[in-house]
């Protein structure tokens, strides 16, 4: 028994000759494939540039980002606003990071003081003018109930499913908008008489 496993070489250690194979050919781009653009105006690249910074958010790096942000060059308060709005559709989407998006206004707050009046006359606009605004703006946009209304009701028709879909989307945002002004309250960005 033991002279038959002398004569044949061990198999464990041995490993297989590769086997060559030739790279297929790439198949043709098809006409409508999809090509990454280039912003065209500077709204577009301000919007990515701050989408970009926000896709990477955490309470963990929350000074990092706070700080590439606040090293954006913004000239006007119309841009500044697009800043602001971004953060705050941000922080509805996600309200779990609420209270990172509110710390990032607070840190924001102190990099872009104002900008001058848009008109002749008008007050000076502030991070906090602008916030309130766009915090008032996705306020007054919120549904005045949870129940649904009769043209959700005809658009889900026979859709109970869709509609309690639905129903559960404006309910987690009227949440999230409520939870990011409440930080931002806590926060004295927004004055308690606004609240």
């Amino acid at each position: 028994g033991s002279s038959r496993r002398q004569q044949q070489p061990s198999r464990r250690n041995e490993r297989p000759a590769p086997v060559r194979r030739e790279a297929a050919p790439m198949p043709e781009m098809s006409a409508n494939a999809w090509q990454p653009t280039k912003p065209k105006t500077k709204e577009e690249q301000l919007e990515r540039k701050v989408l970009s910074l926000l896709n990477k958010i955490a309470p963990e790096n929350l000074e990092t980002i706070a700080q590439r942000m606040a090293e954006i060059e913004l000239s006007s308060a119309t841009e500044l606003s697009q800043v602001i709005k971004l953060v705050f559709s941000k922080a509805l989407d996600e309200p779990h990071y609420s209270e990172t998006y509110a710390d990032m206004i607070v840190i924001l707050q102190q990099k872009y003081r104002e900008f001058p009046p848009e008109t002749e006359g008008g007050r000076p606009q502030t991070l906090v003018r602008l916030a309130l605004n766009t915090a008032q703006e996705e306020y007054e946009a919120l549904p005045k109930s949870i129940v649904p209304t009769d043209e959700q009701e005809e658009k889900f028709k026979g859709d109970k499913d869709g509609l309690g879909q639905e129903m559960g989307r404006q309910k987690k945002r009227l949440l999230a908008n409520m939870k990011f002004i409440g930080n931002l309250y806590l926060r004295r960005v927004l004055a308690h008489a606004i609240v």
